[in-house]
């Protein structure tokens, strides 16, 4: 949903394959961008929660997608970026891994630079979501 247009042809392209890439390997989650411009006084992180939690469905869209959706919110005005997460995501990704997966795309972002900052918060995601199915994996296997 890039409302703003922030990553033009050529970024819309780099991102959806990212998002591609994610999706192939985690099919668990499903990862929503929305770029937008936000009143002043509206905070992105409160903003993305209630889209996320109270919104009405899309078209095809269940319950359970929104419950697996890790949604970026993108603020064009202040270049801020908030993270939210559907609840079956919250016991794979603690709010701060998924605040440092944020950090990583800030400063490209704050520079304008949207589409570098959402591919790097992408990579950051996906470096830990890997790094916790390597740990579950082992605890099991200890434990078989």
């Amino acid at each position: 949903m890039d409302i703003e247009n922030l990553f033009g042809p050529e970024g819309t392209a780099m991102v959806q394959t990212k998002l591609a890439s994610f999706r192939k390997k985690f099919p668990q989650f499903r990862v929503v961008i929305c770029s937008l411009r936000l009143a002043p006084e509206t905070n992105p992180r409160e903003f993305g929660h209630w889209l996320l939690n109270a919104s009405p469905f899309q078209p095809g869209e269940t319950e359970i997608d929104r419950r697996r959706t890790l949604l970026l919110i993108l603020e064009t005005e202040s270049r801020q970026a908030a993270v939210t997460m559907g609840y079956d995501i919250e016991p794979f990704i603690e709010e701060t891994p998924a605040r440092v997966a944020l950090e990583q795309g800030t400063p490209s972002m704050a520079n304008g630079d949207f589409t570098q900052g959402a591919i790097r918060f992408l990579d950051e995601l996906d470096a830990i979501l890997t790094k916790t199915f390597r740990v579950v994996q082992k605890k099991i296997r200890r434990r078989s």
